[in-house]
């Protein structure tokens, strides 16, 4: 962690990369998750992150979420390590609890396509992993499996907002997945798959970045 005069001089998209690499990646992910209220994880950040502090008080904080996905995205690579894949499969896990507090609740109100077109993004990325990591490699876990499902959860609740009759043609087919109760990777697929083929022809990056 940095001074916050440092922080200060940043522009967004450059600040919320610097608050989502390395450690400081996986404070966001630690600090949100050990607090049974993801608001209390939020008000940790801002006390005990000088980055996280200063990020959280931008009007433009959705322009470095927007560079975050496309950072967290860019590290699901099957020659990836395995603690990058799980650190960075956490970070986007966490991610899901920021469309319901401030302020990026109130940022995004606008910008759904854009925030849709992100989680797609990200989706993409995961079923691709999944087509191509080696499970000798790994352990055979691929190092996540909850973590898709919660961007897939986000990328469907823009989809509502932007296309809310297509939304209700598809949602009959997401609510009915039922899930085995080993995790199974094959299963994990045919979820990513699903939502993938429902959100297909929506339009998306719309709005004004």
């Amino acid at each position: 962690m940095k001074d916050p005069q440092y922080y200060a001089g940043l522009d967004t998209p450059a600040l919320a990369q610097e608050c989502f690499s390395g450690f400081s990646e996986g404070v966001f992910g630690i600090e949100m998750g050990i607090y049974n209220e993801p608001a209390a994880g939020l008000e940790s950040l801002r006390v005990f992150h000088n980055g996280f502090a200063e990020l959280l008080s931008r009007a433009d904080m959705w322009k470095g979420i927007l560079r975050v996905y496309d950072r967290l995205s860019s590290q699901i690579d099957p020659k990836a390590d395995l603690l990058q894949i799980i650190r960075t499969s956490n970070a986007l896990d966490e991610l899901r609890n920021l469309y319901n507090l401030s302020p990026l609740k109130q940022q995004v109100k606008g910008r759904e396509r854009l925030f849709l077109a992100a989680h797609v993004a990200v989706l993409k990325k995961y079923r691709d992993y999944l087509d191509h990591y080696d499970p000798k490699a790994t352990g055979r876990s691929p190092g996540f499996f909850r973590e898709p499902c919660s961007v897939a959860q986000v990328a469907l609740l823009m989809a509502k907002q932007v296309d809310p009759q297509r939304y209700a043609k598809i949602e009959p087919a997401v609510t009915s997945v039922r899930w085995t109760r080993e995790q199974n990777v094959e299963d994990l697929k045919r979820f990513i798959a699903l939502v993938l083929d429902s959100l297909d022809g929506i339009p998306m990056n719309q709005e004004e970045r």
